[in-house]
């Protein structure tokens, strides 16, 4: 099944690279086209038809389509045994799909609308299809893998519980959930691939993971990378509340003056010898520096503002910038480490590549087996538009041939 850039399984990618592979952040033990070809992978593990990321109804959250509902009720659009999806279920999804798609300053063509909305829903039946059929040593997986992948995000964000409860308390305003439903929709989504593993027989031994590293020595190349701590001073207007912050409106000239005056003495502080995390714990402006401290780690490779990335890489151990312009404003930089150009040993990847050739192997075998799963439950259509839209027959698709 091919995959669109407007493909809703695309965003499912990311709540199972806790399994299955790793964020677009932890480049080094893989290439790009690798990841890329993972997260399709896993994607279409998903669901035999797109949509597979999924809200059910004990985690759906409260948004416009709930007061519609209220107003003008709430239909089920389609059913199967042991299986309905209400239209608020799917205008919820639908919801997530925009917001997602504008953060990358994108949207869905009036024409593939419908067509996004069925697959939207076909992947909402096949989630929760599968979710039936999950046992309870599949839930205590679930369980495991969740808790495991949250306690890594903290270590490698080097955050505190404190800290974490307040950025998570952030992000479940925005969403508009509790954190019970958050934590039900994490581990429900952990659920799936985790069956899947096990109904689809998928196994993985020590000589296919050795055979892949040996065929594939290219991909275990890690490039020189750098971590580095800044602080930011903004140029951006923050009344601006554009959703892309490089396309939001730049400060007037004189108060862009203001700043950099600001960063030259922050500067002079730091150099003198003061406590730089501390320094940018004050003053810096970056969004993120309540989650990372200031800290970003990338390699030569990653997708990064250049200006900042030559400047990282140009400077030694401890040592902080001059002051480095950006389309965000100014930094000051401080280079905490640098790790060279290496070959990646198999001990270091061996678990990432066992879940990549899982998730290859789903990706072959789980459409048909998904596709089963709607056919067994009767599943019906009763929105009369959405049943007219006629979905390409699932097809699965081959590994890349090797180079």
């Amino acid at each position: 099944m091919s995959i669109s850039p407007l493909h809703p399984l695309t965003r499912f990618a990311s709540h199972v690279r806790g399994r299955y592979g790793r964020g677009a952040g932890e480049k080094s033990n893989m290439t790009k086209s690798n990841r890329i070809l993972l997260a399709a992978a896993m994607a279409v593990a998903m669901a035999a038809t797109p949509g597979a990321y999924a809200v059910t109804e004990s985690t759906n959250k409260p948004s416009t389509s709930a007061t519609l509902a209220e107003l003008f009720g709430d239909p089920v659009i389609a059913k199967g045994e042991g299986v309905e999806i209400k239209r608020s279920q799917l205008d919820n999804e639908m919801v997530t799909i925009r917001t997602q798609l504008a953060q990358n300053s994108q949207n869905i063509p009036p024409e593939r609308m419908m067509m996004i909305e069925r697959e939207a829903l076909d992947g909402l039946l096949s989630f929760k299809l599968a979710l039936n059929k999950t046992t309870a040593e599949d839930k205590a997986k679930a369980k495991e893998t969740f808790e495991k992948a949250l306690a890594k995000y903290k270590t490698d964000q080097k955050l505190t519980e404190e800290q974490f409860e307040e950025q998570q308390a952030r992000q479940l305003r925005v969403l508009g959930i509790s954190r019970e439903q958050w934590l039900t929709q994490s581990i429900e989504r952990q659920l799936v691939p985790i069956f899947l593993e096990r109904e689809l027989a998928i196994t993985v031994t020590d000589a296919d993971r050795q055979k892949f590293y040996d065929e594939n020595p290219s991909e275990f190349e890690a490039a020189e990378s750098v971590r580095v701590c800044h602080i930011l001073f903004s140029t951006k207007d923050p009344m601006d509340s554009t959703p892309n912050p490089a396309q939001r409106r730049d400060l007037p000239e004189d108060k862009k003056k203001a700043k950099f005056t600001q960063a030259q003495d922050i500067l002079k502080r730091a150099r003198a010898g003061e406590d730089f995390a501390k320094l940018a714990k004050e003053f810096s402006e970056d969004p993120g520096m309540k989650s990372n401290n200031g800290e970003y780690k990338f390699s030569r490779g990653d997708a990064f503002i250049e200006e900042f990335k030559a400047a990282s890489f140009s400077l030694s151990s401890n040592q902080v910038s001059d002051i480095v312009t950006t389309m965000y404003g100014y930094h000051i930089i401080k280079q905490l480490e640098k790790t060279p150009a290496r070959k990646v040993p198999m001990s270091e990847v061996s678990e990432r590549i066992g879940d990549f050739l899982k998730g290859r192997l789903i990706r072959e075998k789980a459409p048909a087996y998904l596709q089963k799963l709607l056919k067994d439950a009767k599943v019906e259509i009763l929105d009369e538009k959405l049943k007219a839209v006629e979905l390409p027959a699932p097809r699965t698709e081959k590994p890349e041939p090797k180079k």
